[in-house]
């Protein structure tokens, strides 16, 4: 599996959530696909804080059954490791996926540093109730994030490091305004009865 047979399957699950992409190729996959997609929200350009985002979403939301999906990177994660310890203090649940290729693919595919093979075991150590290393087919991955959404309706986090292909490389980029990804993200929460995030 492929970086951008992982989000599709992402976004076409969970169509009614709100989707938090972490900056680079996720977040470019996932507007190619699917570009009038409300319920998604781009961290353009910002690296390493797309669950500590997920944390604040969830902190809104009314309860776990529209739980937030982050879709990270395993760079990303490493550069922003403290997110994981919010699971202590949060109310809202997410589940947290990372497309693993071991690589920063959209700065050059340069190496990730070792400490990435220790991503599953930061999580438990945070308190992430269902914590799972996959090396996913279509069909498995299928199954986990079932598994994963059972998890979080039972009121805990669940973190899937997904192993994947690196590419290819999306072909276009996010041309929408920042100010817009906003608004229209904000507008999708506030059907979910929460409040404004992004002013």
């Amino acid at each position: 599996m492929n970086k951008n047979e992982l989000i599709k399957m992402v976004i076409t699950k969970f169509a009614s959530h709100p989707i938090i992409f972490t900056t680079g190729y996720a977040s470019r996959i996932a507007y190619l696909l699917k570009p009038e997609a409300v319920n998604h929200f781009y961290m353009v350009g910002s690296m390493g804080m797309a669950s500590a985002i997920g944390r604040g979403v969830a902190s809104q939301l009314s309860d776990n059954s529209h739980c937030p999906v982050i879709v990270d990177g395993e760079g990303a994660l490493l550069m922003g490791l403290h997110s994981l310890v919010l699971e202590q203090e949060a109310s809202g649940k997410i589940l947290h996926i990372i497309a693993n290729d071991a690589s920063y693919s959209s700065t050059g595919g340069q190496h990730i540093p070792v400490s990435v093979d220790y991503l599953s075991g930061f999580a438990l150590a945070a308190g992430y109730g269902l914590v799972k290393d996959l090396n996913p087919s279509e069909e498995s991955f299928a199954y986990e994030l079932e598994m994963a959404a059972s998890s979080i309706k039972s009121g805990f986090s669940a973190l899937l490091n997904c192993t994947i292909e690196p590419g290819p490389e999306p072909l276009g980029r996010i041309d929408l305004p920042l100010p817009q990804i906003a608004s229209r993200f904000n507008a999708f929460i506030e059907e979910k009865g929460s409040k404004i995030l992004f002013l």
